[in-house]
This record gives structure tokens, C-alpha cells and sequence, in this order.
């Protein structure tokens, strides 16, 4: 008979109100990393056309101004979800990063840009009654990284998906009934969020912070096979001394995650 896994290995094992505050924390530790990531490159490159462009210049000012308080924010963030999950939960701790390679990594970097994207037409709506055409011209701005980034991330999601294991992928390709909706629609509500921005601002937040919390719950999963998690699991898999079996039994495991 096949052992079970460690408690430590799946968020099967949180009770039920731990796993929806580690998702929610994650989930806010993320939108603030994004916001930081995404709205630190958007200043360098309206910094240096700024120049030559007073409204980049402008531009750049507002949105430079509340990097630190991001930082900060998503200092706390980090503090305290590592602190949700302290000791035998502490490698379930979510970092946008973690585990990523290049195409990972990428897949990271544009979605930050359409969050910042997104974040900076809050800004710029924040600002209509004081300065109007500027404001207008902001957000006209502040549209386009989104519409572009969140295209980009599209495209470099399905580098990053079959850039993963075939155990890994196999998860979100139909090995896991779990991991097969959160993709769907995750990739669903993204592009749901690029039409609704033409119309409404609102609904077009509200489907990429889904999307977005969708996305933490697939990394979450995906963590859960590489080195500080299941690195141990996947070497002795690999040298074929795994008391646990083969990982294609961990996508059955974490197909409970969000349960």
C-alpha cells in the first residue's frame, strides 16, 4: 500500500479556513508585486521619453510616487503570509517567480505591465476633475500597456504551460479535472478583461483579479513539484526509490486544491 503523502507537500491537508487565507493572501501579495514589478518598468520607460514628452515626464512623477508605498505593502503582504504559514506550511508560500525559467519568468513580467496598465487608468480617473486632458491622455496610455501586456501574456502563457514536465502539464491539459477549469478560465476571464476595458473599467479589474487569483492557486500547484517542495518526491521518482510512487499520483493530490 502506497503511504500517504506528507502533510507538508499539499494544501489538502490545510483546514478549510487556513487554505481561503493563504489563496487570499497570496492573491493580494501578487496584485502588489505585479503593481510594483509592472508600474517600476512603466517609470523607466516614461522617464526616458520623458525628455522629450512633458506628459511621459508627468506621467512617470505620478506613478513613481506610489512605488515605495507598493514596496511597502507588499512587504507586509509577504510577512504575512509567510507568517499564515509558518513552520510545516512555510513552502507552500506563494511567489510569483518561484519556479518560474525564462518563459515563467516573462509570463510574470508582461502580466505585471497589464496590471500596472490597469492600475495606472485607476490613477489617471483619479485625477479627471483636477486635470482633465491630462488625465484623458493617461489613461488612453495606461490602456494600451494593458491591451498589449495582457496580449503578450497570453501568447507566453502557452510557452510557459509546454515548458512544464509532462507530469506538470499533463495537470492543466486534462489529467486534473480541477486543473483543466482553472486554466480555461483563467485564460477565459484575461481575455474577457481586454474586451470589457473598452467599455467598462470596472468589470475589466474584476476579471483580471479573478483571473489573477486563478493564476496563484496554478502556481500553487505547480510549486508544489519543484525543489523545496516535491524536489525531494521528483529525485527519488527519477531514481525509481520514491516510497510515494510516481508524480503523475500527485496531480490526483492537488486536484483538491480550492477544494
Amino acid at each position: 500500500m502506497r503511504p500517504e503523502l506528507p502533510v507538508e507537500l499539499s494544501l489538502v491537508a490545510l483546514p478549510g479556513l487556513l487554505k481561503m487565507i493563504v489563496v487570499f493572501t497570496s492573491v493580494l501579495y501578487a496584485l502588489a508585486v505585479n503593481l510594483l514589478f509592472g508600474g517600476l518598468v512603466m517609470v523607466v520607460v516614461s522617464s526616458f521619453r520623458g525628455f522629450s514628452e512633458p506628459q511621459h515626464r508627468q506621467f512617470a512623477g505620478r506613478v513613481g510616487r506610489l512605488l515605495p508605498v507598493l514596496a511597502v505593502i507588499a512587504i507586509v503582504l509577504g510577512l504575512a503570509s509567510h507568517y499564515v504559514l509558518s513552520l510545516p506550511y512555510s513552502e507552500l508560500f506563494f511567489h510569483p517567480m518561484a519556479n518560474s525559467g525564462s518563459a515563467g519568468f516573462l509570463h510574470f513580467l508582461v502580466g505585471a505591465l497589464g496590471l500596472a496598465g490597469l492600475g495606472g487608468a485607476w490613477l489617471a480617473r483619479s485625477r479627471r476633475a483636477k486635470t482633465p486632458e491630462s488625465a484623458a491622455w493617461a489613461e488612453r496610455y495606461s490602456r494600451l500597456w494593458f491591451h498589449a501586456a495582457i496580449g503578450c501574456e497570453l501568447l507566453i502563457g502557452c510557452w510557459y504551460l509546454f515548458s512544464l514536465p509532462r507530469e506538470v502539464r499533463g495537470m492543466f491539459l486534462g489529467d486534473s479535472r480541477l486543473g483543466a477549469v482553472l486554466i480555461i478560465a483563467a485564460i477565459v476571464l484575461a481575455i474577457a478583461g481586454i474586451i470589457l476595458a473598452r467599455r467598462s473599467l470596472a468589470l475589466a479589474t474584476i476579471a483580471i483579479i479573478i483571473s489573477l487569483a486563478l493564476m496563484v492557486i496554478m502556481r500553487q500547484m505547480i510549486g508544489l513539484y519543484y525543489p523545496g517542495n516535491m524536489g525531494k518526491m521528483r529525485m527519488e521518482r527519477d531514481l525509481g526509490t520514491s516510497p510515494y510512487g510516481s508524480v503523475e499520483v500527485l496531480s490526483q493530490e492537488v486536484s483538491c486544491v480550492g477544494s
